[in-house]
């Protein structure tokens, strides 16, 4: 999304304005030089490609390892367009999240899926990844390597940690595609996924919510747990009550035995 974990505050509608440099510097987000030239060389050799002419695969491992293994260091959108014989499914791209999650990539990746068998991955950076307007919003990936570096763990929300918790961010960049009748979106990490349903009759995101979370939301990268959460079942309860979502948390089972699916919490 444009504006995940560490969203840009450039709406001159909201009064919210965290520290964002100080954050940045705690959870040792900055590139180094060996991840921009790791990027860099992969770049040069990525297939060149574009909605009209996506990179043809056969089945979704294919996709993967076409994904570079370092952040986009660049600060220019870079997306990779990949076209099959038949549209994704639901599954297929649950399944390009999990493969992409398994070496625990610290960079944020999107998925845009299109018809006629096309979706696009947004490469992202360490803090946030972008979308693609014209196609429905699938989800995108939450790196966790950065949450040791946070303070007071103990008492922060689990879901948060295990990087299964929407940012202020989230609500705000999935708030077009809901306005639009996209009714699912996702967040992805290492640990499984949530799927993030709004109602029917969506008109929008309350400002005044969303300027009170993104205040406790940043306070938690302090180790200070304001919005007062602890468990899944209380991050569920809590986005239900402020905002109307419903979510559901589905954990990937790392022995590679039947996904351990919740809806709530069981």
């Amino acid at each position: 999304m444009k504006e995940n974990g560490f969203e840009a505050i450039n709406n001159p509608q909201e009064n919210f304005s965290p520290n964002l440099e100080e954050i940045r510097a705690m959870l040792h987000l900055k590139d180094t030089e060996e991840e921009k030239k790791k990027f860099q060389e992969w770049k040069e050799k990525l297939t060149v490609n574009s909605f009209e002419k996506p990179i043809t695969i056969r089945n979704i491992n294919e996709i993967v390892s076409v994904l570079p293994t370092a952040p986009n260091s660049t600060g220019k959108k870079i997306e990779i367009f990949f076209k099959k014989d038949v549209d994704f499914t639901d599954i297929e791209l649950q399944q390009i999240f999990k493969n992409f999650s398994a070496n625990n990539p610290e960079f944020e990746i999107g998925i845009t899926r299109f018809k006629d068998g096309i979706l696009s991955v947004d490469i992202g950076n360490k803090e946030k990844s972008s979308n693609n307007e014209k196609g429905e919003y699938f989800g995108h990936y939450h790196p966790i390597s950065n949450a040791k570096n946070i303070q007071n763990q103990e008492k922060l929300p689990e879901s948060f940690l295990a990087g299964l918790m929407p940012s202020r961010g989230d609500l705000i960049g999935w708030e077009k595609f809901f306005k639009k009748g996209q009714k699912i979106n996702r967040i992805f990490s290492k640990n499984g996924y949530i799927e993030v349903g709004v109602p029917d009759n969506f008109a929008g995101f309350s400002k005044e919510n969303l300027e009170e979370f993104g205040s406790k939301y940043f306070d938690l990268f302090y180790g200070k747990n304001s919005i007062g959460i602890k468990t899944e079942e209380e991050m569920i309860d809590y986005f239900n009550d402020k905002f109307a979502l419903t979510i559901k948390i589905h954990k990937f089972d790392t022995n590679e035995k039947k996904t351990n699916e919740l809806e709530g919490v069981e």
